[in-house]
């Protein structure tokens, strides 16, 4: 072994041993924000004169589970201002009083809401509508999406 390799190798030791490792953030995910399974695609949240934030939408084919968070853009994260996000599961709205088709969460986050997760059950296949509603309150200022589609998961 050089010199050069033994001495690289002492000074990482050395590293790890006094706990100076910084663990450097990666980019968000879907588990980040309690949402598992597979991103499907985002949409942005605008007030009048910015873009607030974005709603995010994920779906998990192992539970059959949709997943949407509101998050906020890295500008609007310095204090906690009112939020709030909705999922509504439109193909299998019959299931509501087990609460598996309609799912809200909402308050004063610093980052983001939800996550709000809905089960689907669709005779379409792969495919059922979905509906979110989101709202970010910023500095007197709300931001407003509300998104209606039908995605492949």
């Amino acid at each position: 072994m050089s010199l050069r390799t033994r001495i690289g190798a002492v000074l990482a030791s050395a590293v790890v041993a006094s706990g100076l490792v910084v663990a450097v953030p990666g980019t968000a995910n879907a588990g980040a924000y309690g949402c598992a399974g597979k991103f499907i695609k985002s949409w942005p949240v605008h007030s009048m004169w910015r873009t607030l934030g974005d709603v995010r939408l994920y779906y998990n084919p192992k539970t059959k589970t949709s997943c949407a968070v509101v998050v906020k853009r890295k500008a609007y994260r310095d204090k906690k201002t009112s939020m709030s996000v909705r999922l509504y599961n439109q193909t299998w709205a019959g299931d509501n009083s087990n609460k598996y088709n309609v799912d809200t969460d909402s308050g004063k986050f610093k980052h983001y809401a939800g996550p709000v997760k809905v089960r689907g059950k669709s005779s379409k296949g792969k495919k059922y509508k979905v509906t979110i509603w989101a709202d970010i309150s910023y500095g007197g200022e709300r931001g407003r999406r509300d998104v209606s589609g039908v995605w492949s998961h």
